[in-house]
């Protein structure tokens, strides 16, 4: 019997049809964890991004505000100033190329309006690289309350401290020799849409403080003041933004009415010194126009006080009258724009939420000519008090300043 070779293959066996099957179905079942961890890490890195390039943007916006540039009725070549029509409000200085578009004759005012308002747009140039929607910029107060809670929204804000013994103010560049600050906050928007259904947007944000040049005399012994910790706006997705510095002592008000709050105006000038305090009229209603009374308003202001020396707590509260009236007069020492608000605080906190009622005023203060305001004053120990005459001539002085001392027994003394 003759035996054959038999021939051995170096195939490996086929597969039947299972295998391959079973091979796709794993497959499909990893993709979508393997593309949602990658799509995780690059939101992560655009939302690291995002932050880095806001404190960027802070760092460099209060490094230009300390220089104290441009000065008061100067361009930033250091040219005059030539345009008598320039504004006079934050708003009108935005976008108008501030720097050199401006007034001779511009008041103290109308110079923080500008300066502030060439912080902020230094810190939008500065913030390269993020998706900025220009149609949510939240420079104004007006605007960053109307668009904070939108995907790519771009807001800054600035503080500074406007004399050595007053408390920090939204919108002023600080005198020489006091702090400034600057907070960008930015809403890195979601790329992938699965992903922006559940959330939209990250909000980053980054706040930077500077000493301004130029040297500031203090009194007496008495530390420089300091900020209060910046409104911080938690998470995104619509959260609320604390605007005002609590106070103690409030309570909530019932949130099942539908509150409508007026200002009995929109805005409005007073002349001063004979003019230096205004009322402040406000009217709450349901949403069918009935009055509404005992209920608890809250008034605030970036300028002046609700305090007769004028100087005094910027936040108060008055309760409605029968006729749904509440009313608060509102007095200040300088020329200047105040910002007026008033809400109902329905929560208790003493802070305006975006969904709480509310309405917004201006009141401006202006002067002809040079005056001197006089107020009264409860004085601390040792405590020192400046007075200044507004559009005053540094030659061909025809005017004296008096200092008078009102004492326990009605005596006065002048200097």
């Amino acid at each position: 019997m003759k035996f054959l070779p038999r021939r051995v293959s170096n195939c490996p066996p086929r597969q039947g049809r299972g295998g391959w099957g079973q091979a796709l179905v794993e497959f499909a079942l990893a993709l979508p964890i393997l593309l949602t961890i990658i799509f995780l890490i690059i939101e992560a890195a655009l939302v690291i991004q995002g932050y880095l390039a806001a404190e960027h943007a802070a760092r460099e916006a209060v490094r230009w505000a300390i220089a104290y540039q441009p000065l008061q009725s100067y361009r930033l070549d250091g040219q005059y100033c030539t345009d008598l029509s320039a504004g006079d409000s934050l708003a009108d200085f935005l976008f108008t190329d501030a720097g050199y578009n401006c007034d001779p004759t511009e008041s103290t005012a109308e110079y923080y309006n500008r300066r502030v308002a060439l912080i902020k747009e230094t810190a939008l140039a500065r913030a390269a690289g993020l998706r900025i929607n220009q149609n949510a910029l939240g420079m104004t107060s007006a605007d960053f309350q109307n668009h904070f809670n939108e995907p790519g929204f771009f807001g800054v804000r600035v503080w500074g401290f406007p004399a050595f013994n007053q408390p920090e103010v939204e919108d002023h560049p600080g005198i020489p020799g006091l702090a400034v600050r600057v907070q960008v906050i930015h809403n890195v928007e979601i790329l992938d849409p699965l992903l922006r259904v559940i959330v939209p947007y990250v909000r980053v944000e980054a706040t930077a403080e500077m000493i301004n040049e130029g040297i500031q005399v203090g009194f007496g012994n008495v530390p420089p003041p300091t900020f209060q910790p910046p409104p911080t706006i938690i998470g995104g997705g619509g959260t609320s933004v604390p605007t005002e510095t609590p106070q103690s002592g409030s309570s909530p008000t019932p949130e099942n009415v539908n509150y409508q709050v007026e200002i009995a105006f929109t805005y409005v000038t007073n002349q001063v010194p004979l003019q230096r305090a205004h009322n402040v009229t406000v009217t709450v209603t349901d949403e069918n126009d009935v009055p509404q009374p005992n209920v608890l308003v809250n008034f605030s202001t970036n300028l002046g006080s609700w305090d007769q020396s004028g100087v005094g707590p910027q936040m108060a509260e008055v309760a409605t009258d029968s006729n749904g009236v509440a009313i608060k007069t509102i007095y200040a020492n300088e020329l200047g724009t105040a910002n007026i608000r008033v809400w109902i605080d329905l929560d208790g906190d003493d802070t305006w939420d975006m969904d709480e009622p509310y309405d917004q005023a201006q009141k401006e203060w202006i002067a002809n000519g040079p005056y001197v305001l006089a107020s009264k004053y409860q004085v601390s120990s040792l405590e020192w008090i400046a007075v200044d005459i507004y559009d005053h001539p540094p030659s061909g002085n025809p005017y004296t300043l008096i200092w008078c001392r009102t004492s326990i027994t009605g005596g006065i003394a002048s200097r």
